[in-house]
């Protein structure tokens, strides 16, 4: 049987999920209780929300390659 090979740069990918995760979830509670955000505030809020979902496909792609 093969030994596996350890990837290095996956605890990476990992630890930056992780955070965007906790970002996420953070930014979507401020969103949501936060009356006195401005209008371009959560706006600005909500393309970062947006853009941190990019840590839920990285989950399941690190799923896959182990």
């Amino acid at each position: 049987m093969e030994q596996k090979k350890i990837v290095p740069e996956l605890f990476v990918i990992r630890a930056i999920a992780c955070l965007c995760v906790v970002l996420l979830h953070a930014n979507g509670m401020l969103l949501q209780y936060d009356a006195t955000l401005t209008p371009t505030a959560a706006k600005w809020l909500t393309i970062l929300s947006a853009l941190l979902l990019f840590s839920t496909p990285a989950f399941a792609f690190m799923s896959a390659f182990l």
